[in-house]
């Protein structure tokens, strides 16, 4: 068997194919064969040096593209049987949201490891947030093609009360629990601060130009009647 072939044969068993891992992580997430060939290339090993199991390999890989995108929030399963989980789902694609069930230990591995490398000490405090079963729904979009986007997902959780809880999230690199969440939510898009800045700043300018605009018509009115005037006396000199 070539090199090639049995990289290829490897490449493809970073995926899960089974029943119980497809029910399991089924998700939009998914790594790329080059990718998959270049985490092969270089496997990693464990602190004590042992291979890493190539699943784990591949829930790594998937973790820490997770917990690296913009928003990410922390959602306990309650009682969510596989149609309601494939129903909620759903929902998250449709409004751009990757979602995915997580295992605790790894991914607050990930949430670890991305706070070291983006000096935000804070992120790594989202595994407090992982209790029982858990899932993390996640996206990237930014203000302009997703301005509500923490209410559009507040909507969904609404919409699946009693089978899903949103305990925190992760949003710009701060982390939000479910009380402060709904606050957030509820505060002005970044594109709409920055319109209503724009308008402030501009007010004055506006202002200015009117009073510019209005000066040399008040003047002209002004020499107008003082011609009038002047007009007016001369009539009566010689009258």
């Amino acid at each position: 068997m070539s090199s090639l072939f049995s990289s290829a044969l490897k490449a493809s068993r970073l995926i899960p194919t089974c029943r119980a891992c497809t029910r399991s992580y089924a998700s939009r997430p998914t790594v790329s064969r080059e990718r998959a060939l270049e985490i092969l290339a270089n496997p990693k090993c464990s602190r004590r040096g042992n291979p890493i199991d190539d699943r784990k390999l591949f829930l790594g890989e998937i973790y820490d593209r997770i917990i690296a995108s913009r928003v990410v929030f922390i959602v306990q399963e309650i009682n969510l049987n596989s149609p309601d989980s494939f129903a909620f789902k759903r929902a998250c694609i449709a409004k751009g949201f990757d979602a995915m069930s997580v295992r605790r230990g790894q991914f607050g591995s990930s949430a670890a490891r991305h706070a070291i490398a983006t000096n935000r000490p804070a992120i790594a405090q989202i595994r407090h947030l992982l209790g029982g079963p858990c899932m993390a729904v996640s996206s990237s979009a930014t203000d302009d093609v997703a301005p509500s986007l923490l209410k559009d997902f507040i909507d969904i959780a609404a919409k699946h009360k009693g089978k899903v809880m949103i305990v925190g999230a992760k949003f710009d690199g701060v982390i939000l629990t479910a009380d402060t969440l709904a606050t957030t939510a509820a505060l002005p898009s970044m594109k709409a601060l920055r319109e209503e800045l724009v308008a402030l700043l501009g007010m004055p300018a506006q202002s200015l130009v009117g009073v510019l605009n209005r000066a040399p018509q008040a003047l002209v009115g002004a020499l107008d009647q003082h011609a009038k005037a002047l007009e007016g006396k001369g009539a009566d000199g010689s009258a």
